[in-house]
């Protein structure tokens, strides 16, 4: 018996994942069932098996696994004479269930920024869970898993930051039309660059031809008037 096994809703795979990385962070070996499809009979076998050589059972409880006839009968299993498990409640939505209202449970209503439990650290202590080399964890269901992989989120940004990194941003998307709208309008006023559609300035003021008399090609002598003699 060497790892966790982590009961729990397709529809909270994000959170169980979440869960699993702060657990492994610890060094503890974790098992989950992150296959596309529910879990069939054919399934079942292996999942018992993973359930029997669990040092610890994790149920998340939440709206959607509490009507899970799945994570019941993961429950069921785990906390049988047989087996009798020590099982461990993590709240993420909802209240607590009655059926494990003998437990203590863990609150992670906060789901993705929730820190460990110190808890939940105590009480996988006491039951003496395997950390390091010595967390063995079985090989996963067969089929594929679902898509999508949950980070470890960073340490929460201070609400100031976010609003200072928001108006900086906002700033940036104003200066940035404003140098649209001044490219658009031709830039400076004092030294207009004529646009290509325009081509070269026209003179408004354009002199009318002056109109010329052809000079006459033959030249008339004139006419000597003589005067009769008396």
């Amino acid at each position: 018996m060497s790892h966790i096994f982590i009961s729990y809703s397709k529809k909270d795979i994000e959170f169980a994942r979440y869960l699993r990385d702060l657990l492994e962070a610890e060094g503890y070996g974790v098992w989950m069932d992150e296959t596309r499809l529910v879990p069939s009979e054919q399934w079942w076998p292996t999942i018992e098996r993973n359930i029997e050589t669990c040092a610890a059972f994790i149920v998340i409880m939440s709206p959607n696994s509490r009507v899970s006839r799945w994570v019941e009968r993961e429950i069921l299993y785990a906390e049988s004479d047989e087996l009798h498990k020590p099982i461990f409640p993590v709240l993420l939505k909802g209240r607590v269930w009655p059926r494990l209202a003998d437990i203590q449970y863990s609150d992670m209503k906060s789901g993705l920024g929730a820190a460990l439990p110190p808890l939940l650290i105590n009480g996988l202590r006491r039951a003496k869970v395997p950390v390091g080399e010595r967390a063995i964890v079985p090989p996963p269901l067969p089929g594929d898993p679902i898509s999508g992989v949950v980070p470890l989120p960073s340490q929460p940004t201070n609400r100031r930051t976010i609003y200072t990194i928001s108006a900086v941003i906002a700033l940036i998307v104003v200066a940035a039309v404003v140098i649209g709208l001044i490219a658009l309008s031709g830039g400076d006023d004092d030294n207009p660059t004529p646009s290509a559609t325009q081509g070269a300035s026209v003179p408004t003021d354009t002199p009318e031809p002056a109109i010329t008399t052809p000079a006459p090609t033959d030249t008339a002598e004139p006419t000597q008037t003589q005067t009769p003699s008396d």
